[in-house]
């Protein structure tokens, strides 16, 4: 038997944001080995067959290495070939304090893994006759279209290109016009409040959050004030990653199926998959998952919690310091379809198999040749 072709994907949530950083956190490997010498066909479902452990003695040593090196707490690993899973473990603890161990029951943060869900709703959607690739945003989320404001050029910005232009293909691609060098996604409270933006209506978010004390601003407005600023560049014309643009796909989601982002995927996706781990994640500690393993930041990062903890004497919110992974990094409900999903291991490779092709469901058509 051979294994022409591995792919192994390290992405967590390991401090501030949706970065790839090595270092003592806990991340979530999930390894897909795909394409075969000897081609399975593989219905709906899985058939979940652990080897014999002696045949993966040198990988499963490999991976223990690998934790102590970089001194991560705890990893969970699984290796699944053609819709089987043949190794499945966790390693270290969930908890340091608790001395929990992970095991293949635990869940991890899945971080910008998340787009590739937010990905299979829009090709539900698609599938069903819902949209099209070559939608307009613009059309698919009225709702989210802002008003002019005072002092702002929009809708007559001094580009020939506008938000008009977006299509739902661009929005996948990362083509839309949208630079990651200011991504408001993950603005705290008081980066929206100092800001010096015409764009931005910050008299209208200080009187709708009470100066604050109703922090986090929710997705949805922020979205709205950042579609009145100009674009970047014009749509289609370069490559720029961008949460945005995926935040974006989870709110025509919900516009256009009238469900909420979360229960459409659970609904329309993972359930036909088989899947029953995985679910948006909560930024608070006592709010986490059943099974949700504690998360580390290599570098011990701080920052302000974006929730607030209660106002001071002049009534303004009162904002504390806490680690990154705890609510100082960003609000993980609020990133839903940018980076909010948590699951196991073993059911992100069920994932993944179905989009490769390997394993099939009713829920999907040429998934492979869509991605």
């Amino acid at each position: 038997m051979t294994w022409p072709r591995a792919w192994l994907k390290n992405d967590a949530f390991c401090g501030n944001g949706m970065k790839h950083r090595h270092g003592p956190c806990l991340i979530l490997v999930a390894l897909l080995l795909m394409t075969s010498a000897l081609p399975l066909t593989q219905s709906e479902g899985t058939r979940d067959l652990i080897s014999d452990d002696s045949a993966f003695a040198d990988f499963d040593e490999a991976i223990t290495e690998l934790t102590e090196r970089w001194s991560i707490p705890g990893t969970q690993v699984t290796v699944m070939y053609n819709g089987t899973l043949f190794f499945n473990k966790g390693y270290g603890v969930a908890d340091s304090d608790s001395a929990t161990n992970v095991t293949n029951e635990s869940k991890f943060r899945m971080a910008s893994l998340s787009k590739a869900v937010t990905s299979s709703g829009i090709l539900t959607m698609i599938q069903n006759g819902n949209i099209s690739l070559d939608d307009r945003m613009v059309d698919l989320i009225p709702d989210l279209i802002p008003s002019a404001l005072e002092g702002c050029d929009y809708p007559s910005h001094s580009t020939s290109y506008s938000i008009d232009n977006i299509t739902v293909s661009q929005l996948l691609n990362h083509r839309a016009g949208f630079n990651p060098s200011s991504d408001p996604t993950y603005w705290h409270w008081d980066t929206w409040e100092s800001r010096n933006d015409d764009c931005l209506d910050i008299d209208s978010l200080n009187t709708d959050y009470d100066d604050g004390n109703l922090a986090p601003v929710p997705m949805e407005r922020i979205l709205s004030e950042w579609l009145r600023r100009p674009l970047d560049y014009e749509p289609g014309s370069d490559y720029e990653y961008s949460n945005i643009g995926y935040q974006i796909l989870g709110q025509i989601i919900e516009a256009q199926s009238g469900m909420g982002y979360e229960a459409y995927i659970l609904e329309n996706v993972l359930t036909p998959m088989g899947i029953d781990s995985m679910s948006i994640g909560m930024t608070m500690p006592d709010q986490r998952a059943k099974d949700e393993v504690t998360y580390y930041d290599y570098e011990e990062d701080t920052s302000p919690c974006h929730f607030p903890s209660g106002e001071d004497g002049n009534g303004d919110p009162i904002f504390e310091t806490a680690a990154d992974p705890d609510c100082g990094g960003f609000v993980v409900e609020e990133k839903d379809g940018g980076g909010g999903w948590i699951a196991t291991a073993a059911d992100y490779a069920r994932f993944l198999a179905h989009i490769d092709g390997t394993m099939t469901t009713t829920a999907f058509n040429n998934s492979f040749e869509y991605f």
